[in-house]
């Protein structure tokens, strides 16, 4: 089974379990959600550099699996490909690739028959209601919702289009964002099942992987008999956030 998958569902029941960096990971904190590093094929020699600002895992995007290198011996690591064969998807599950992130528009039928390595499934927050309803019935194993347009800040229209999506396929969902996010905000958006954030490390600005990761680790955790709840996100108003929902978190003795 994908690595990266059993810490996505580990986090899901509440049961969170250090991930990534090898000797870093069971030194760390563990958190309730992930932070993820999606970088170019060719800037893949960086990632090495982000296993000490505590980054959970790396993506490598990549026109097919020929370009698509490992980052680093010991890395979590999976690839973002714009096409492939089962047999170009092989050749990357040798070379240590965990899970495939796809477009739906950009892959053959086939990659959903892999139960060897994760299944990512890419969506855009113009996809349609009925569309939306499909996703449920595919064999992925999580979908990163990826905003139609950049933002460095959350606002309450774009909330709005992650929880629909996030809501409306009715599976775990991971979230592309590139700027820095409040402890209040990425409390809002774990309500709603994002249990993960990407960040591309082109275009996010210098410290927001490090700002990330301090709030993420900040964030209390849901009390054992209430994990795992659905739809109890909160949203932002005017005068700051309220919550939707009735769970209870625990404060960590540390």
């Amino acid at each position: 089974m994908s690595k990266l998958i059993d810490k996505l569902e580990h986090i899901q029941a509440g049961n969170p379990q250090p991930l990534g960096f090898g000797a870093l990971s069971s030194q760390a904190r563990t958190s309730s959600m992930l932070l993820i590093a999606s970088m170019s094929a060719k800037d893949a020699g960086k990632a090495k550099g982000l296993g000490s600002l505590g980054v959970d895992g790396i993506i490598v995007r990549a026109e097919d699996p020929a370009s698509a290198k490992s980052p680093g011996e010991g890395l979590l690591w999976g690839a973002w490909l714009n096409g492939a064969s089962n047999e170009g998807v092989d050749s990357l599950k040798e070379a240590g690739c965990d899970f495939i992130v796809f477009d739906p528009d950009k892959m053959p039928l086939s990659v959903l028959d892999r139960k060897d390595q994760g299944r990512v499934l890419v969506l855009g927050t113009e996809l349609s209601v009925d569309q939306r309803r499909t996703v449920d019935a595919l064999p992925v194993d999580v979908v990163l919702i990826a905003p139609d347009r950049d933002s460095d800040s959350l606002t309450v229209k774009g909330l709005m289009d992650i929880l629909t999506l996030a809501w409306g396929t009715g599976k775990s969902a991971l979230l592309s964002w590139n700027g820095p996010l409040t402890k209040s905000e990425l409390e809002g958006l774990r309500g709603a099942d994002i249990i993960g954030i990407v960040v591309d490390t082109s275009k996010a600005e210098a410290g927001v992987i490090e700002g990330l990761k301090k709030a993420i680790d900040s964030l209390p955790r849901k009390a054992s008999h209430q994990r795992g709840g659905r739809h109890s996100a909160t949203i932002p108003q005017a005068a700051g956030f309220i919550t939707g929902g009735e769970d209870e978190y625990e404060e960590d003795d540390d």
